[in-house]
């Protein structure tokens, strides 16, 4: 018998996101969110992505990938900001979960 995945309003989000992991096979949070964005008519929110990934145990996080930018205009110099993003991967027994 399955287990069971309460997943309300987000059930699409959460069979599209299921669908690019298993092509990809591990993807960072800002991937999944920007995959999603392209795919979907309404799009999501980070939060939301967050909220998924964290609480389906279909997903499980398997790493950090520290992510920077410079945001700087004309003459003045650029600031380096840097960041920390979670890496998802399916989890093993994803098949069982309904």
């Amino acid at each position: 018998m399955p287990k069971k995945v309460f997943a309300g309003r987000t059930k699409r989000l959460r069979k599209k996101i299921i669908k690019f992991l298993e092509q990809k096979g591990q993807a960072s949070s800002t991937e999944i969110y920007e995959h999603l964005n392209s795919k979907t008519y309404g799009g999501t929110t980070p939060q939301q992505i967050g909220n998924i990934l964290a609480q389906d145990p279909r997903f499980r996080a398997i790493g950090t990938v520290r992510n920077s930018t410079v945001e700087g205009s004309g003459m003045l110099p650029g600031v380096a900001r840097t960041w920390d993003v979670l890496v998802y991967d399916l989890s093993l027994d994803y098949k069982e979960w309904s």
